[in-house]
């Protein structure tokens, strides 16, 4: 935590089981607790490393606590660089567990490490407005609508009003089945530039128009 206070990351590999305290035990909690304090913070998107059994409520339960992706611990080395390659891509990775029947998780082979990934979707091929692929991607990094108020300079209803739509839109109930939706596509929003952290209404901008790098 105080690295991401005092430099700029792209990403946090987060082990989900940590000790309190050095010396001590590792619980669950001070996993859960870290990635609310990164949250707080508006930190990069992270990543979860779990050695607990992929369940589907501990999974929803991190996303909804502001993961962008999560990844069993007993899984191939390939499944956590594929993970993180799909989270700076502006997509989701999860487990089979969470992505429901009939899901198209992306291929996690050595293989497909060495191709690209697939180009970036815009707002249009999804069929929303500019301002609402901004608060999806912004939601697909694991910000809460609040957090994606303050970054966008926007209100925090309005937020609220477009995250209702793009449930409806793609047939979700929230924020954890919309990352879900987005792991079962393999779909990629895109890397947004690094924005000044909750830019005020005067000098917000649509993240869409910041070059993707």
């Amino acid at each position: 935590l105080e690295h991401l206070r005092s430099r700029e990351f792209d990403l946090v590999f987060l082990d989900l089981r940590l000790p309190f305290e050095r010396g001590q035990q590792a619980q669950v909690e001070s996993g859960k607790t870290t990635l609310r304090s990164i949250r707080e913070m508006d930190g990069p998107p992270v990543v979860i490393m779990s050695a607990e059994s992929p369940d589907r409520a501990l999974i929803e339960e991190m996303m909804a606590s502001g993961a962008a992706s999560f990844v069993p611990k007993s899984a191939d080395a390939s499944v956590s660089l594929e993970a993180i390659r799909r989270t700076l891509a502006g997509g989701v990775w999860l487990p089979p567990e969470a992505v429901g029947k009939g899901g198209n998780p992306p291929p996690c082979s050595p293989e497909s490490l060495m191709g690209p990934l697939p180009a970036p979707i815009t707002h249009a091929d999804l069929g929303i407005t500019p301002r609402a692929f901004d608060v999806l991607r912004l939601a697909l990094s694991g910000r809460n609508p609040k957090k994606i108020a303050l970054t966008l300079g926007i209100n925090h209803d309005n937020v609220k009003k477009h995250m209702s739509r793009l449930y409806e839109k793609f047939g979700t109930a929230d924020q954890a089945s919309l990352h879900a939706h987005f792991a079962k596509t393999g779909q990629t929003l895109g890397i947004i530039q690094t924005l000044p952290k909750a830019p005020g209404p005067e000098n917000a901008q649509s993240l869409s128009t910041l070059e993707r790098r």
